[in-house]
């Protein structure tokens, strides 16, 4: 008992310090943005944006956040009920946006979440197999590692990687695959209503250069940047490709979402500090909830109703 009591005056001596640290609304706001990645599904202590490095090194969240980021549980429920009684508030005379988070850009991922690539990929994956003597692939087979980095790509298809195999696809493949591409189901209209809204729209993604088939599709007009794998030193799911979509945009990573279709996209968002939100294009939406998505959307045709609902736009 004595023990209790000791560890609570301790948390209660520790929720004192910090609200004498806050004295002005900027540092109320820091708290309340605290609380909610503290208790969200955003596990900032993993993140690797420069940013959430940042925090965990000053001393104003090592003041009430001990090693190993645990929150203190004398702290825990003054915590949450701060948190919801502010997020109430803020509904009741903000009701079109969210205090702790609102969307101010949202990044996709290229590969079937805003082209389906599905069939151009086949054909390309099974011309080249046939080039090179290598067995031939399947559909199934093919959405099992969309998304891969192209090292990891040739190998689970092709059984090996060859230096070959990128060169006969720029070669033969790259210049007409374009043509067996499509936006996926919802894609234009989502992005255009989105920018309407006044969110900046990016695409993230693992893809070489995917600037070339978004042009041709006519949707460079709608992006506000386009950043594939060779333009960052680590491909997803380390958080580089995010992170430089990001900061091309304009924002911090946890004032965005990303958009894509397999458990990689939502490692990635993950590591970054962005929700995830996965589209059922490639994976079982089983496979992404154990992967951690933040929602799960059947087409970009729910993606911005959800958005709405959820108070994000």
């Amino acid at each position: 008992m004595c023990r209790n009591n000791a560890f609570m005056l301790a948390s209660w001596r520790r929720l004192g310090l910090l609200f004498r640290q806050i004295r002005s609304s900027s540092l109320l706001d820091m708290f309340f943005r605290i609380c909610y990645h503290l208790l969200s599904d955003i596990d900032w202590m993993q993140c690797e944006a420069p940013q959430f490095r940042e925090r965990r090194e000053e001393s104003r969240w090592r003041m009430f956040v001990p090693a190993g980021g645990v929150l203190p549980k004398g702290c825990a429920w003054l915590f949450l009920r701060l948190v919801k009684m502010h997020e109430s508030i803020a509904k009741r005379f903000m009701p079109r946006r969210s205090f702790f988070m609102n969307v101010r850009a949202v990044l996709f991922d290229f590969d079937m979440t805003l082209i389906d690539t599905s069939g151009a990929l086949l054909a390309n994956v099974n011309k080249i197999a046939d080039h090179f003597g290598r067995p031939r692939c399947t559909r199934e087979r093919l959405l099992e590692v969309i998304g891969y980095n192209s090292r990891d790509f040739w190998r689970a298809l092709l059984g090996d990687e060859r230096p070959e195999y990128g060169e006969y696809y720029v070669k033969e493949c790259a210049p007409y695959e374009a043509a067996m591409m499509t936006p996926a189901a919802g894609a234009v209209e989502c992005v255009a209503e989105l920018r309407a809204l006044g969110v900046k729209v990016g695409c993230a993604s693992n893809r070489i250069a995917p600037l070339r088939v978004i042009r041709v599709k006519h949707l460079e007009r709608l992006m506000d940047c386009v950043v594939g794998a060779d333009a960052v030193a680590r491909p997803k799911p380390a958080p580089d490709v995010l992170l430089k979509g990001a900061e091309l945009l304009g924002c911090a990573p946890e004032d965005a979402l990303y958009v894509g279709d397999t458990p990689i996209d939502v490692e990635a968002a993950r590591r970054a500090g962005m929700r995830s939100v996965a589209v059922l294009a490639s994976n079982a939406a089983e496979t992404l909830e154990r992967a951690g998505a933040w929602r799960i959307v059947e087409t970009l045709r729910e993606f911005v109703p959800l958005l709405k609902r959820e108070g994000l736009l």
